[in-house]
C-alpha cells in the first residue's frame, strides 16, 4: 500500500490525515494514567453522589413540601406574626405551641391540610 494522493477524488472515499503526539500534555497526564476504566468510574462515582446529595432526606422532606393546602397553618404562621408585632407574648406563645403541635404529629399535619379538606369543599 502505498502514500494515496489526498486531492484525487475518483475513489469516492473519505480519507483525514491526523499528526498527534505520542506524549500526553501533563493537564491529562492524571487521566492518561488511570486509563478509560478510571475515568468512567470517575464519572460514574460523581454522578452518584450528585444524584443522592439530591435525593438525600426527601422522606422526611416531603410531608412539608407535597402538603395539599397548607392555607390554615400559613394563617397560623401570619396570625403569630401579627400577635408579635402586638406585643401579645401570651397569646404567641400559645399559637406557637399549636405550630409546634402540628410539625410534630404527621397525622394532626394531615387533617389540617390533607385531601379531606378538599373533599370537604367540593
Amino acid at each position: 500500500m502505498g502514500f494515496n494522493n489526498p486531492i484525487d477524488l475518483s475513489d469516492n472515499k473519505v480519507q483525514f490525515y491526523i499528526f498527534s503526539e505520542r506524549i500526553v500534555s501533563s493537564q491529562y497526564q492524571l487521566i492518561a494514567s488511570y486509563g478509560v476504566i478510571g475515568l468512567y468510574i470517575s464519572v460514574v462515582l460523581v454522578i452518584f453522589k450528585f444524584v443522592r446529595l439530591v435525593l438525600a432526606d426527601s422522606s422526611t422532606r416531603i410531608i412539608f413540601q407535597e402538603m395539599p393546602c397548607p392555607d390554615l397553618i400559613m394563617t397560623l404562621v401570619s396570625s403569630t406574626e401579627m400577635v408579635r408585632a402586638q406585643s401579645e407574648f401570651v397569646l404567641e406563645q400559645v399559637l406557637f405551641r399549636k405550630l409546634l403541635l402540628l410539625y410534630r404529629s404527621p397525622e394532626t399535619l394531615i387533617v389540617w391540610t390533607g385531601r379531606h379538606r378538599h373533599l370537604k369543599e367540593e
